[in-house]
């Protein structure tokens, strides 16, 4: 249901939160209509409430929107209908028992809405609004978009969505291709990389103090004075020596930029933007390993940070690879609005917030971001060192942090442990005991199996209280290629108990939907693994669901599965586009076959097997080549969840070490393994088991495989095989019509699914859970143009429910009852829902900062379970 009517507690909930922070009855207005594009769209139906800063009412003066939402029904396109249509820079979603707050016109850069905060009771959301007081209030509002509209040709033609489309994205877009183009002309190729960077570090140097001319924050005799330009470099944000080239860079950047070019509006994120961009030569940014984070994401990870729970004097924030200083911003808005939020003045923010980073040119840059997001000079007072990250200690520190956020640099290369498994387990170290910890690493280290990776796993599960987990998918940054995790948690004191639960999130790529949100209910199981590999809630239910079943070389001898030929530099030349006497049939790369088909005519090759210059010709398996087999192309596209395609191969073929050969016996088809390595449960199976892009033949041996199988179900299984490896091959060869043919290949395919989900038992909500990760990385599945799976109409939390008082009292009561053995089995039911829910959120209440939130009968639970009690 789209576009719900708005409930009568939600209303007043939100009427009295916006009376608090000045927004009177005579500044709201009702069902406000904003569809100025002409054409019918659920998201640009009427808004329920809006808040605007001034009379008239009207796109210039909206502030918050309301949208009623039914609880099932997405936000992210209503929020940016709202910013894009209403020019509302804030919106309050409405669901029947909570609500969201967004920005809906985010000030750092971000195109896309952010949600600021999730699953608000309305009798929180006044508290919650109060704390944003600073951002939310009428007189801030007003400022943000006057000084926007002073950008736009507004006032010349008053078009629909003017405001978005002519001042907003274009003047942000304008400066970045500017900044851009100045950058890139100062940077040739013929140069030695050290002259790069120093004119580089200039380069940015002269776009700060710009700024800072703009702002008013320096004196300015001549904006046109390459002189006073190098001058005031020379001394913002820190001093430098200038160079000899100074005087030519500085008047290129008058020549590029102008004096007419206003940088004043600039945010905190307009440089890092820069060089997130095309602003850093492509080898700059390989050799410093810079992919800063992006500002969402970033928002995101502070705001998880429970940092209320340590007092505001100890609040030492550090990050030991600042890079462009996105974090350092977004930590130092977060502290603004704490120290607001206890009527107290920023103050000591210099002090509060510490950073470093080896290259002092990216030093400058974190220094003049968090000028330009404070509001003032503090330049030389931000404390950021220039120091190999690494060469830090807990000694280090008159006063250990308490708080570490950082990205650090990744780089795994041969046997040597990634670079930021190195910076993490330092950050363990140097974090003093209660400290909150939000790092981005490789995704791949969690459940790597080096020792470095499996050591670090282990002392993070042991040693952290783990609040929050998420995924990150390839391209969830720009011009990064690999995928990512974040860890947010605190260290635990000395002996103290381990709780029992983690929030798991995964994000697409670009983030326009919210994450899938699970829980594991017990950390402790990682480390019941070999590898204690950190493992997600779908792969531990998975798991769960087959740890009676056999595995793959329970039925194939481990001696029949093998990867293919490794050749090696040498042996590339006994490759062959023609036959020769004695060559053998050979198959390479996975782009040579689909799901159930090899079409090697399209492009034989031929090799030398007996040639001594093979790096790897694996001749013990010769027998295996030369027999019917099934081929797994072991490559998967970067980020795609699909692990693998197989198809059977009837020509015996010698595959390519981009293969994996399986040889069944006879009482395995070869068509039935075909089918379930193309399936979307062994798929999802293989990805979760390792999220890296290839298969290892250890993984497919160890595929769960069903200790009986029915005949019935085996013969539909090889038929839907056989049938799909028929299309497959009239597609390739071009014979009937296409699009008929792709019709019969999807409806076969999903019921090759459905055919292996009720061989191994799978629930209907565990498939739907499958078909949701699977299609969640925005990557097609081998063979189609889109990730094909079932709809099933299944919705995941999007939220962690809230723990009400009165749940909380129901419980106690179901409790007492409980001691006295007089539940009936309805009350029964109700307490382990309530239970499994609140040790849900049970994360929540943590920290010492929620406590005067949590209702007393929780608190004493809470307590009981810290020391070791159980429910």
């Amino acid at each position: 249901m789209l576009n719900a009517p708005l409930p009568k507690a939600a209303e007043h909930g939100i009427l009295d939160a916006l009376r608090q922070i000045g927004y009177g009855d005579s500044l709201v207005d009702r069902d406000v209509r904003f569809n100025f594009v002409g054409s019918f769209s659920p998201y640009l139906e009427p808004a329920s409430l809006v808040a605007f800063w001034a009379q008239p009412f009207d796109q210039l003066t909206s502030a918050i929107g309301v949208r009623s939402l039914a609880p099932a029904e997405h936000a992210a396109q209503h929020v940016a209908a709202l910013g894009k249509y209403l020019w509302a820079p804030y919106s309050i979603v409405a669901r029947p028992d909570y609500c969201e707050i967004w920005e809906t016109l985010p000030a750092n850069g971000v195109r896309e809405p952010i949600l600021l905060e999730n699953s608000v009771s309305y009798g929180e959301l006044a508290s919650r609004l109060e704390i944003r007081r600073d951002d939310f209030r009428p007189e801030r509002v007003r400022e943000r978009k006057l000084r926007w509209r002073q950008m736009s040709l507004y006032e010349m033609a008053k078009e629909p969505n003017a405001f978005f489309e002519w001042a907003f994205c274009p003047t942000r877009d304008q400066l970045r291709r500017l900044l851009n183009k100045m950058l890139q002309q100062g940077l040739h190729d013929h140069l030695d990389t050290q002259v790069k960077v120093q004119r580089l570090r200039w380069l940015l140097r002269f776009t700060g103090v710009h700024i800072a001319w703009d702002k008013g924050w320096l004196p300015c005799r001549s904006r046109n004075s390459a002189s006073e330009l190098v001058s005031a470099a020379s001394q913002y944000p820190v001093p430098l020596q200038s160079i000899p080239e100074s005087y030519e860079l500085a008047e290129n950047f008058i020549d590029t930029i102008g004096a007419s070019v206003d940088l004043g509006i600039a945010d905190g994120g307009l440089l890092s933007q820069i060089l997130q961009t095309n602003g850093l030569i492509e080898d700059l940014r390989r050799e410093w390993k810079l992919y800063p984070t992006p500002p969402d994401i970033a928002w995101q990870m502070v705001a998880t940070i429970p940092m209320e729970a340590v007092p505001e004097d100890k609040r030492l924030i550090w990050d030991g690879t600042c890079g462009t200083g996105t974090l350092m911003v977004v930590s130092m808005e977060r502290l603004r609005q704490l120290s607001q939020r206890d009527s107290k003045e920023p103050g000591q923010l210099t002090y509060n917030l510490r950073g470093n980073d080896r290259q002092p040119l990216l030093a400058d840059l974190s220094r003049m971001a968090l000028d330009t997001a404070l509001g003032k000079l503090e330049g030389p007072n931000w404390e950021i060192s220039t120091s190999d990250v690494l060469g830090f200690t807990s000694d280090s520190f008159s006063q250990r942090p308490s708080i570490i956020v950082g990205n650090p640099p990744f780089e795994a290369k041969g046997p040597r442990a990634d670079l930021a498994i190195h910076v993490i387990e330092r950050y363990i170290e140097i974090l003093q005991p209660g400290g909150m910890l939000a790092v981005v690493l490789p995704r791949s280290i969690l459940g790597a199996t080096g020792r470095y990776a499996i050591d670090l796993r282990e002392k993070v599960i042991r040693d952290f209280e783990i609040y929050e987990l998420w995924e990150l998918p390839q391209g969830f940054a720009p011009n990064v290629s690999s995928e990512a995790a974040i860890i947010c948690g605190r260290k635990r004191y000395p002996h103290e108990v381990r709780r029992s639960a983690v929030v798991w999130k995964l994000f697409e790529p670009h983030r326009r939907t919210p994450p899938l949100t699970d829980v594991v209910s017990s950390p402790d199981v990682w480390l019941q693994s070999k590898h204690k590999a950190i493992e997600s809630p779908l792969m531990l239910r998975l798991r769960g669901r087959f740890q009676d079943f056999r595995v793959l070389s329970d039925v194939v001898s481990r001696k029949r599965i093998t990867e293919g030929i490794r050749t090696g530099a040498e042996g590339s030349i006994d490759i062959l586009t023609e036959e020769e006497e004695g060559a053998c049939p050979f198959l390479r790369g996975r782009t040579n076959m689909v799901p159930f088909y090899i079409p090697w005519h399209q492009r034989p090759r031929w090799i030398r097997y007996d040639s001594p210059r093979l790096d790897a010709p694996r001749r013990k398996y010769e027998f295996a080549f030369k027999q019917r087999k099934v081929l797994i192309a072991r490559w998967s596209t970067g980020g795609s969840p699909w692990a693998g395609q197989a198809a059977v191969d009837e020509q015996g073929l010698y595959p390519s070490d981009d293969f994996i050969s399986i040889s069944p016996e006879p009482m395995l088809s070869c068509e039935l393994v075909a089918g379930l390595f193309n399936s979307a449960l062994i798929n999802c199976w293989l990805r979760l088991s390792n999220p890296s892009r290839t298969i290892r033949v250890g993984e497919c041996a160890s595929t769960p495989f069903p200790k009986t199988w029915p005949e019935q179900e085996s013969q539909k299984l090889q038929r839907l095989a056989e049938e799909l490896s028929f299309l497959h091959r009239k597609l390739a060869e071009k014979q009937g019509d296409a699009k008929t043919l792709f019709q019969e290949l999807e409806a076969k395919t999903l019921d090759l699914d459905e055919a292996v989900y009720d061989v191994y038992r799978i629930p209907e909500e565990l498939r739907a859970e499958v078909g949701a990760y699977l299609s969640k990385h925005n990557k097609s599945r081998p063979g189609f143009d889109k990730a094909l799976v079932k709809e099933r109409g299944f919705e995941f939390r999007e939220a962690i429910k809230v723990f009400t008082d009165e749940d909380s009292r129901t419980m106690g009561m179901l409790l007492e009852t409980r001691k006295q053995r007089q539940l009936t089995q309805a009350e029964a039911e109700e307490l382990d829902n309530l239970l499994a829910r609140w040790e849900r959120a049970q994360i929540l209440w943590s920290t010492a900062a929620l406590s005067k939130e949590r209702p007393e009968w929780v608190k004493s639970l809470a307590s009981s379970s810290t020391e070791g009690g159980s429910l």
